[in-house]
């Protein structure tokens, strides 16, 4: 524990990166592709309203972009960071605001951070907290019983 605190900035650096993984888009789009050829003709035809906003989103940003090209060095390199993560946030969806809201939740508990508390547990502290949470029947309970920790 103490040496996830010590390299706390690393760890969440490399979190952070699944946050923007195109991987999971394509992951998502072959899901969403299979999902329409199971779904009847209503759905897709909601689908095929839902791509066609995309697509006019996709203008937009590329309207704004023609616009960049118009501004000068300094504005454009500020406006590109600026898209990149509107970008960002548009394709991933809710993933973006979940998979920061699960970062952000990692980040707290490498701190030492408890659920509704502001004061930080000391290592120590923090690890006996976690075996009692590992031993709580009531978690035991919840586990996958394909796990057979009985064995």
């Amino acid at each position: 524990m103490e040496i996830l605190r010590q390299h706390e900035e690393t760890l969440m650096t490399i979190l952070e990166a699944f946050i923007y993984d195109p991987t999971l888009e394509l992951k998502e789009k072959t899901q969403q592709r299979v999902a329409q050829l199971a779904e009847p003709a209503q759905s897709r035809n909601q689908q095929q309203q839902q791509q066609q906003s995309k697509q006019q989103q996709q203008q937009q940003s590329k309207q704004r972009q023609d616009k960049q090209e118009k501004q000068t060095e300094g504005e454009k390199q500020h406006q590109q960071v600026r898209q990149r993560q509107e970008g960002a946030e548009m394709w991933g969806g809710g993933r973006t605001a979940a998979g920061r809201k699960a970062v952000e939740n990692i980040k707290r508990k490498v701190r030492g951070l408890m659920p509704n508390e502001s004061i930080p547990l000391s290592v120590e502290g923090h690890v006996d907290v976690l075996i009692k949470q590992a031993v709580d029947p009531k978690n035991l309970a919840a586990m996958y019983i394909g796990w057979m920790s009985f064995w």
